[in-house]
């Protein structure tokens, strides 16, 4: 369907270390199939860092 967005959620509590490899993995499975996409990762008030690394990770590759 011409237009249409992929939309990923993904809970990511407790998630700090395992949230970079996720991404890049979504990126590189997503970028080459041409259509728009967004990333939505949910941090549920995680007691580790997962929302630094997220922050961290908005910033590496340029996605607000």
């Amino acid at each position: 369907m011409p237009g249409s967005m992929i939309s990923v959620v993904v809970p990511v509590y407790r998630s700090s270390r395992s949230i970079p490899e996720l991404i890049d993995r979504l990126i590189r499975v997503l970028d080459p199939m041409d259509r728009r996409y967004e990333l939505v990762l949910v941090d549920d008030c995680s007691p580790d860092e997962s929302w630094a690394v997220l922050e961290r990770q908005r910033e590496i590759h340029g996605h607000a």
